[in-house]
Order: structure tokens, then C-alpha cells, then sequence
């Protein structure tokens, strides 16, 4: 879990490290929704139907060798080669000047393997971290067991962040290059990573439980499993619903990110330093997420992630509305512009929602799965969690990016009130089905108990 989450961290501030400041924050909307989504669909179909025919660990071998193949190709031959393989930028600013409308689209195309490089990373955190790892544990734990281990686990795997973000925000200050650097320890890792599961799997051969039988559900069958089960399409709503959320604002606080640090190492810096804050503070808050699953209700539980994400984005969405009446402010009594106090709040922000997320949001997720029969567990849950969080980010991304569509000379900045409308409409949507999967798994657990 450790190495797992040290790795997914890394490459997420690596790649809007090359994003955001060569292309735009607008850019990752365009390229969630055209490039990553299509993959990742393309990927549960391959998953699903491999899942019926190979053992879970080859294919854990399987999709670990070929990120680490990518990975080891884009450090040494990829990225180093980048002025030899994109477009000449002149030619890219004519084709943006004949067709204002497909700006964004063209601007991938010229900086195209920093978009192949996200996509890949998009892939890996729902493959790796969430689809493989949680599927496993959810295999081998009983909801008694996950309400006593599944915060533990979280809390550990935090350290990651903190590691992750302390090596990204010193590469930034001292390696020749932070992205070569940091490729090549994402690249042991995964080797270390790998050794590791191989010798844990031999180790604890002899004391593994005694694991189901696979059901053969068909590809389409287990993508059809969304729809036919309400219990499902709740999971399936709240994934839907965080994922949208955290797209939108994200992608809002990224493009101020940029207007403050405009150069690569600087933005890497700025992230790695993020990345630190938010391992620091998901401890904290995972240290009182452990008793609140212990104390409280399932629900009570569920409910904190979305109310406060509601309570935080009131504030950051303030914010952002009432940007240039904040300069002046924001100047006289802290010395820094309406934009670095922006950036500052949507930081405090995005890290209270992204902890919640690993300390409450995922357990209750998880818990609600191990409730559910055999063919949810596995098959629905490939489902939920691949296509699920990639249609969350894609929700996200789509409705920012057809207001780029129409619009396409705005920016990110003047989408703010619309974005802050639809996002407080999701949360009231992720309430609603909380409170009614609440019920459900409350019965699902009772019936098991019995």
C-alpha cells in the first residue's frame, strides 16, 4: 500500500508538473474527457475479460510490467527526445489561429506526449491503487475486520504523500531535471514494489483465506451490473459525484496555480510542498476518521466527505467570484496577491477534501462493497471503480470543456459561477444517495450477521 500510494502521488504531481505550465490547466478537462476516458473503458473491457481466464496475481505482474515499461521508455527516450517529437510550435499557433474552437485540442496535439504521460498516470491510480489492491483486501476482510484495519491502512499509506512530496519538492531545488529524476524513483519503486508482492504471496501462501470461486460474468455483464443493481448505482453516484467535484475545482485552483508559478520547477516545488500538507493532514484527520467509523454510524460517516466539500467550496468559490476586490485586501494585510491568497485557500480546500476522501470516503466505499455478494465485489466493482472514477473526472471535464467549446477565447477564470452552481447541485445529488444506500447496507450487514 505504501509503495503503491508513494508512486500514484508522485506522478500526479509529475504530470501537471508538465501539463499545467506547458499547456494550461484547461487542458487536463480536454484530455480526461478525449483521451483518458476512451482508455479506460478500452481497459475494463480488457480486465474483465481477462480477470475469467488468468489468475488475479498474473495479471498483477501483467499490468505492473507494462506501466513500468512505459514509465522506463517515456524517462530515457521519451521525454529527453520531446523537442525532435512534438509539432513546431509556429505551426501549432497557426492551426490555433485558423480554428479558434479547437484550441485546446490542437495545443495537446503539439505538447502530445505530455498528454500520452497523463494518461497513463489517470490510468494508473484507478488500476493499481483502487482496483486491484482494495479488490484484493475486500477479498480477504470481513466488514468487522475492515472497520478496525481499513483506517489503519489509510493512515499508513499517508506517509507516502509526505514522503512523495518531500522528494519532488527537493528535486525541484536540486536535480538537473525534476521529471527525470523523480521517473527514475517512481521506476524503482514499481520494481520494489513488485519483488515485494512476490514475496508476500509466497510467504503468506499457507495463510491465506480460502478465497470464492470466480464467477464467469461476461464483459458486458459486468458493465450491465451498474444499471440492474440500485445498490450499485448509489456507490456508482457517489464516485460519480466526488470525482466530478474534485475535477472542477481542481482544474479552477490549477489555472491560478499557474498565474503564480509559471515555470516547471516552481509549479513542481509548489506541488511537492502540497503533496507534503496533504499526507500531513489526512494523518490528522484519519487519527479521528478511525473512531467516527468505530462510534458513528455508516452513514454518519459517509455523509462528512460531502459536507465538507459543501462548507470549503463556499469559501474557495467566494473567493474566486470576488477576485479583484481581494487584491487590494489581500495585499495590505498579507503582503501577497488576490491570486497567491487564492491559491493558498483552494489549497487548504482541496487537501480537507482529499483527506476526507482517503480517511472516510474510501473505507465507507469499500465497507458498502464487502456488504454486497460476490459477483458486486469483484465484477460490479471493476466497474464502479474504473469506469466509475473516470466518468466522475470526465463529468467533470466535459462540462468545462464544452463551455471552452462555445466559448473559446474564456478561460478557466470565467466559467467560476457556473461551476460553482453545478457543484453545489452534485453534493445534494451525493447526499441523496447516501441516505438511501445507508439503508440497504445496514440490512446487508444484518442479514450477514445472521
Amino acid at each position: 500500500m505504501f509503495g503503491i500510494l508513494y508512486i500514484h502521488a508522485t506522478l500526479r504531481s509529475l504530470k501537471d508538473t508538465i501539463i499545467v505550465p506547458n499547456i494550461g490547466a484547461e487542458a487536463l478537462s480536454f484530455i480526461d474527457l478525449y483521451l483518458v476516458l476512451p482508455f479506460a473503458i478500452l481497459f475494463t473491457l480488457v480486465y474483465t475479460k481477462i480477470s475469467n481466464i488468468i489468475p488475479s496475481e498474473k495479471i498483477f505482474y501483467i499490468i505492473k510490467f507494462f506501466f513500468l515499461t512505459f514509465f522506463v521508455a517515456y524517462c530515457f527516450l521519451i521525454y529527453p527526445n520531446i523537442h525532435h517529437l512534438h509539432p513546431d510550435p509556429e505551426h501549432i499557433e497557426n492551426l490555433v489561429a485558423l480554428n479558434p474552437k479547437l484550441k485546446w485540442l490542437i495545443k495537446i496535439y503539439g505538447k502530445w506526449t505530455f498528454a500520452l504521460f497523463g494518461i497513463l498516470v489517470e490510468l494508473w491510480g484507478p488500476t493499481v491503487t483502487v482496483l486491484m489492491f482494495w479488490q484484493f483486501a475486500n477479498r480477504i476482510t470481513t466488514s468487522e475486520e475492515a472497520r478496525r484495519i481499513y483506517p489503519t491502512l489509510a493512515l499508513l499509506g499517508n506517509f507516502a504523500l509526505i514522503l512523495a512530496g518531500s522528494v519532488v519538492k527537493d528535486s525541484a531545488k536540486h536535480a538537473k531535471n525534476v521529471i527525470v529524476y523523480n521517473l527514475g524513483v517512481v521506476i524503482g519503486a514499481i520494481i520494489f514494489n513488485i519483488v515485494i508482492y512476490f514475496i508476500a504471496n509466497k510467504l503468506l501462501a499457507s495463510h491465506k483465506r480460502q478465497l470464492p470461486p470466480k464467477s464467469n460474468i461476461s464483459v458486458f455483464k459486468s458493465l450491465k451490473v451498474i444499471m440492474s443493481s440500485p445498490y450499485l448505482l448509489y456507490i456508482f453516484l457517489m464516485v460519480v459525484a466526488y470525482g466530478t467535484i474534485n475535477n472542477m475545482i481542481e482544474i479552477q485552483w490549477k489555472a491560478n496555480i499557474r498565474e503564480v508559478y509559471s515555470d516547471q520547477n516552481s509549479y513542481a516545488k509548489f506541488f511537492g510542498g502540497f503533496t507534503q500538507y496533504m499526507g500531513y493532514s489526512s494523518i490528522i484527520i484519519m487519527l479521528f476518521s478511525s473512531q467516527i467509523l468505530r462510534r458513528f454510524s455508516w452513514r454518519a460517516a459517509a455523509l462528512a466527505t460531502p459536507i465538507v466539500i459543501a462548507v470549503t467550496s463556499f469559501f474557495f468559490f467566494l473567493a474566486l467570484l470576488n477576485k479583484d476586490a481581494l487584491e487590494p485586501w489581500a495585499y495590505e494585510n498579507f503582503g501577497i496577491s488576490a491570486s497567491k491568497l487564492i491559491v493558498i485557500i483552494g489549497m487548504c480546500q482541496v487537501i480537507l477534501m482529499k483527506a476526507n476522501k482517503y480517511a472516510l470516503f474510501d473505507s465507507t466505499k469499500e465497507m458498502a462493497f464487502i456488504a454486497a455478494d460476490e459477483d458486486i465485489k469483484t465484477k460490479g466493482k471493476a466497474a464502479v471503480d474504473v469506469v466509475g472514477m473516470r466518468l466522475s473526472d470526465t463529468t467533470g471535464a466535459a462540462i468545462q470543456s464544452f463551455l471552452l467549446w462555445f466559448f473559446p477565447s474564456a478561460l478557466t477564470f470565467g466559467m467560476t459561477f457556473s461551476i460553482a452552481i453545478i457543484a453545489f447541485i452534485i453534493v445534494i445529488l451525493w447526499i441523496y444517495a447516501v441516505n438511501n444506500l445507508s439503508g440497504m447496507y445496514t440490512r446487508l450487514v444484518k442479514s450477514k450477521a445472521e
